[in-house]
């Protein structure tokens, strides 16, 4: 038990210094990065939430318009 207490911080250290000195890296677009970019229902996917993003902002445009119609023409009724 002592032996384990004295290397404790000692472990700790040697394992912070190698964790922090490995890096990870790809070959390449084969499976790495920007093979999602590249997928065919991905794009279709994020164009329709595109359009569905653009539909739901032009309904909101059209509700205030109306509101606001609405709100001169009862000031011209009066």
């Amino acid at each position: 038990m002592l032996a384990l207490r004295l290397n404790t911080p000692t472990l700790r250290a040697t394992a912070n210094r190698t964790i922090g000195a490995i890096r990870m890296y790809t070959d390449g677009p084969s499976g790495g990065s920007g093979s999602v970019a590249q997928d065919k229902s991905w794009k279709n996917r994020e164009q329709a939430e595109e359009n569905m993003y653009v539909l739901r902002q032009e309904q909101e445009k059209l509700r205030k318009m109306r509101e606001t119609a609405e709100k001169q023409q009862k000031v011209v009724d009066d």
